[in-house]
């Protein structure tokens, strides 16, 4: 059986920020990959310093480039179905190959967005249906935009989205919601569109109105928070303990991206309650560090571990 210091799963920002420290460090490092990151949808990545405007893909190819000049790392594109610990090391099963083995695991596979059922709202996702207004709010700025109202979330989106458009209406499709709650949205200048809504009207993929029971609301831009979910079951195959975020379940780490189980790691979206692909790689390297020294010690002095 092939034998590993380490398997990292998942090779967007996390995952091969994480590989990257490692195969500095020389270790033997085999990542998984399935090709298929959250931001695919996008048509491109804003707000990573030196990579703005790019695609994703660009982004994960130049990844990708990096991590192939070190010897020691084999990236591998499959989905990995099992992971089992197994006499103090860790036993990794994925499609289309054998069983290997690994002294440590980083776990860096990404969450997925589950959207509204609103017909249109998927086919325009990632074109300008978008989440960030940070990420995107820039290339749709003083134009028409709207916050489709999902959670109690989208009433601190709606208060952020004026400073990229002066036009912005928030969608409550139908939600009750206070007066109250509205208040800070309607001071700054916000209409407030109580209907349900019916469907997104498209054209060429791209969103160019909102349909409401009595007739049409025309936008260039509408921003939602989705509900997210682990992409996999390994964090609790595992055991790894998990916690409620604002948006999602997380894998709990420790200030080492350590999680519950010793010897498992955790990067990027899915051990962080808010998620950004700085802060991706920024825990990616930290896990890739951390995991690193590890392997030559059980002790580590800035380790607080979990209560």
């Amino acid at each position: 059986m092939e034998r590993f210091d380490v398997v990292v799963v998942g090779g967007s920002f996390a995952g091969m920020s994480a590989a990257l420290q490692l195969a500095r460090a020389r270790r033997s490092v085999r990542l998984f990959d399935t090709r298929k990151p959250r931001n695919r949808f996008a048509a491109s990545a804003h707000g990573f310093i030196g990579h703005d405007g790019r695609t994703p893909t660009e982004i994960q190819d130049l990844g990708r480039g990096n991590l192939a000049v070190y010897p020691t790392v084999d990236v591998h594109e499959a989905a990995v179905t099992s992971i089992k610990p197994d006499d103090g090391v860790f036993i990794v099963e994925a499609h289309d190959m054998g069983p290997i083995c690994a002294s440590r695991i980083i776990l860096a596979y990404g969450l997925r967005d589950e959207l509204p059922a609103i017909e249109g709202l998927e086919e325009a996702w990632g074109r300008n249906v978008m989440q960030c207004p940070y990420c995107h709010g820039y290339e749709v700025r003083d134009q028409k935009l709207g916050v489709l109202y999902t959670s109690e979330a989208s009433l601190h989106q709606i208060k952020l989205t004026p400073d990229w458009s002066p036009h912005v209406s928030l969608f409550l499709n139908g939600h009750d919601v206070s007066s109250d709650d509205l208040s800070d949205a309607q001071e700054r200048g916000i209409a407030i569109v109580p209907d349900p809504v019916r469907s997104i009207e498209l054209d060429q993929g791209r969103m160019r109105a909102v349909q409401l029971p009595d007739g049409s609301y025309d936008l260039d831009g509408l921003f939602l928070i989705t509900r997210t979910h682990q992409a996999t079951d390994l964090a609790s195959q595992l055991g790894c303990a998990l916690e409620d975020g604002p948006f999602g379940p997380s894998v709990t780490v420790d200030n080492l991206q350590e999680t519950s189980v010793p010897g498992v790691y955790a990067a990027g979206d899915i051990a962080r309650p808010i998620h950004t692909s700085v802060w991706a790689a920024a825990d990616g390297i930290s896990a890739g560090v951390f995991c690193h020294q590890s392997l030559l010690s059980h002790k580590n002095p800035y380790q607080k571990k979990l209560a």
